[in-house]
């Protein structure tokens, strides 16, 4: 339910904190091929000249300039598919014009192009472009995209100073879709022939099949590195540094910073939860009086449920459930603390015995949901059927036969039987039929599919009785004076601890302080977990890596904005830990340490295995040196899956157990977790190559995907080194 998110002030304090009214959202988005183009259809050499000077220029790819009016177009073109034009979407607008930037560049390269007759075939031919039909909805037809397409060309044709703003707005989103239609088939081009050109010869089809196919049974022995104690094996700086060099393109890093910080959270007081309670006892004062409930609802932020709830379906505590289902219509009950923390008043608007099924007939128009003309056309149709179904002058059976577009009930004058909750039409056509239809009533209704002309013909009701509830609610947030008390509290925490030692011992010596970690910041990141995100987080990141020294606490503390209720939720007191160059990574970064010398450990940890195994040529040998291993097996083992029944994912044993022949006991293998002694008892080959065509791509598959949203993200992040990609958006944003 909606709530109301107002916040009592606590007090006569009129400073603003700093950043209160930072708000972030988190961004759930698929990004596919033909996603957010904009400015690429022009001459490679001259991208991004002209524009405005260097203080306009975010980077380049190859040395050809990437705009702020470029990254601004796509941006704006998110905007336009519903999200913030913050940090994490600029983001995901960078990386989309990064990797376009990319392939228009290699596509030039190697000539390709798009012609003037593959342009408009991409429009209004038989090869339409994905990025056309999706700005359409999915589902234009040929009359209609002929129909678009002529008018962007007449518009375009206009003195630019006779354009309405309509006209100018509808200019504007089709250069943009012409433009990235341009950039999508020409990424398609580039893409395909990478395609086209992967290709596994006959030895290596036969020999993949062959061994994908084979199946093997094995037993195995195996001592895990944690058997051994860590005391037994030490782990220099050195061996860390130099297993990075070996390990050196692994290691690779751009610059980073590790951060620790600690978090003063927010939280409301007795008093703020007081002066909550006081006003909606206030509201349910008002609400048992008021004569008119949408307008009550409605002044407070509140909701009018048009569904009748079943005890069940609620939410509230149990006991406040049975106190709702033992009131009348009318009553108001609360304030109370719901599941979600706030305050609420709810008052019974109506109560009803709850249908069990309903029996209906329908009229079924299929239409386009988001091609307004056709649904108007359709709903037009059905009012004009409703209108003489209800004065009578036709009957159902025949307007259904005549008009119905469902087939199974057309014939049976619509009849589609007895309906239960969960019913397949949607959620829509169930919420009509079981909360608002009565008995030979008719309603129009849209679901995904089209539209319905509904006739409830009888109802079966059940035992159970279903409320209509109307309610208010408030949130128990902090108060002004609250969030200005716990950031005079961080002040003084930051201002008395300025080194990286000072919070080490005030955290130590005060177990209630909070302090988290992060490691591998890059300057361009905007997240630090997945509740600091956004502009907070950028903040802190890029403080690290171009104003604090390594050891240095900040001089300034960052409040933090519940996205959720607009209030501080938590103050934040950063300390650079550490700073690493573009390079090779270092054991300066924490993370990269804790990954490093766990695998620099457990190699020794195998040497000394090993070294005990020695003259062990059987699995009973085996597990005499080692009281606590035993002989297991793995049965129905293949090649081609990673994952072995009873061990995981090992590669190494997996490749041992293939190459193996039957009953030799292997040499101790190094694996990710143990390290394992194997026996192969049983191979099995699998039946004869019948379908030469599907081995091949199968092959081929597994050496590059098939999905060309993965190839693009594969040949894209290969790319930029090559193109040599810079990104200065730091320095200017």
């Amino acid at each position: 339910m909606e709530q109301n998110s107002s916040k009592p002030t606590g007090g006569n304090n009129n400073t603003p904190l700093i950043g209160r009214i930072r708000q972030y959202g988190v961004l759930m988005m698929v990004l596919i091929v033909v996603a957010v183009f904009g400015f690429l259809f022009m001459d490679v050499s001259s991208v991004g000249r002209g524009f405005g000077g260097q203080g306009n220029i975010l980077g380049s790819v190859a040395g050809v300039d990437i705009t702020r009016d470029e990254l601004n177009a796509y941006v704006s073109n998110y905007e336009r598919m519903g999200a913030k034009n913050d940090e994490q979407t600029r983001a995901f607008a960078w990386k989309e014009l990064v990797s376009d930037k990319i392939f228009q560049i290699q596509a030039k390269k190697i000539g390709i192009s798009i012609s003037e007759k593959e342009m408009e075939d991409m429009f209004v031919g038989e090869n339409i472009s994905p990025v056309v039909m999706e700005a359409l909805g999915g589902q234009a037809d040929r009359t209609m995209l002929e129909q678009q397409r002529s008018n962007y060309i007449q518009i375009q044709q206009k003195p630019a100073k006779e354009l309405n703003e309509n006209e100018r707005d509808y200019l504007a989103t089709w250069k943009t879709i012409e433009k990235r239609a341009v950039v999508e088939r020409m990424s398609s081009k580039y893409l395909n022939m990478i395609a086209k050109s992967n290709y596994a010869p006959g030895w290596m089809t036969n020999a993949e099949y062959v061994r994908n196919s084979r199946i093997f049974d094995f037993n195995y022995v195996r001592v895990m590195y944690s058997d051994v104690p860590n005391n037994e094996v030490q782990v220099s700086d050195q061996e860390m540094k130099d297993y990075i060099k070996a390990n050196s393109k692994k290691y690779q890093r751009e610059a980073n910073v590790s951060i620790d910080y600690v978090v003063f959270d927010v939280y409301p007081t007795r008093e703020d939860s007081t002066t909550y309670e006081m006003k909606m006892i206030q509201a349910a004062a008002d609400f048992k009086v008021a004569t008119n409930d949408t307008s009550f609802v409605t002044n407070l932020r509140g909701r009018i449920e048009f569904k009748y709830f079943k005890k069940a379906d609620l939410t509230d505590p149990e006991p406040v459930k049975d106190s709702l289902f033992r009131m009348k219509k009318g009553d108001v009950f609360g304030p109370y603390i719901d599941s979600e923390g706030s305050y609420k008043v709810v008052k019974i608007v109506d109560s009803k015995e709850m249908p069990d099924s309903v029996k209906c007939r329908h009229i079924f128009r299929a239409a386009n949901r988001r091609d307004m003309a056709d649904l108007q056309k359709n709903y037009m149709m059905l009012d004009s059927i409703k209108n003489l179904l209800k004065t009578k002058k036709a009957n159902f059976d025949s307007l259904a036969l005549q008009n119905s577009m469902d087939g199974t009930s057309r014939e049976k004058g619509g009849d589609i039987g007895w309906r239960k909750k969960g019913d397949a039409y949607g959620q829509n056509f169930e919420d009509f039929i079981f909360h608002v239809g009565k008995k030979d009533s008719f309603e129009i209704i849209q679901t995904n599919e089209g539209l319905h002309l509904i006739l409830v013909t009888d109802i079966k009701y059940g035992k159970e009785k279903g409320l209509r509830l109307a309610s208010v609610s408030e949130p128990i947030i902090p108060s002004t004076q609250t969030e200005d008390l716990v950031e005079a509290k961080a002040n003084e925490f930051m201002a008395s601890n300025r080194k990286i030692e000072d919070i080490q011992k005030a955290v130590k010596e005060n177990p209630s302080l909070k302090k988290l970690s992060v490691s591998g910041m890059q300057i361009n990141d905007f997240r630090l977990n997945e509740q600091v995100t956004g502009t907070v987080a950028t903040e802190i990141i890029r403080w690290g890596h171009k104003e604090a020294k390594v050891g240095e606490v900040a001089g300034q503390v960052y409040p933090l904005s519940d996205p959720n209720g607009n209030y501080v939720s938590q103050v934040l007191v950063p300390v650079l830990v550490s700073k690493s160059k573009k390079g090779l990574a270092t054991i300066e970064d924490l993370t990269v340490k804790q990954e490093v010398e766990t695998a620099v450990r457990n190699k020794k940890k195998a040497e000394l295995i090993a070294k005990k195994l020695e003259g062990a040529s059987t699995l009973d040998a085996v597990i005499a040196k080692y009281s606590g291993a035993k002989i297991e097996n793995a049965n129905m083992v293949s090649y081609s899956s990673p994952f072995v029944p009873g061990i995981g994912v090992e590669p190494k044993v997996l490749g041992a157990a293939d190459a193996l022949t039957v009953n030799k006991v292997s040499t101790p293998i190094a694996g990710a977790q143990a390290v394992y002694i194997i026996q192969v008892t049983n191979k099995t080959e699998g039946p004869p190559m019948s379908n030469v065509p599907v081995a091949r791509k199968s092959v081929s598959d597994r050496m590059l995907p098939s999905d060309s949203n993965q190839m693009r993200d594969i040949f894209s992040e290969a790319l930029k080194d090559k193109l040599k990609v810079k990104d200065n958006r730091a320095d200017l944003y």
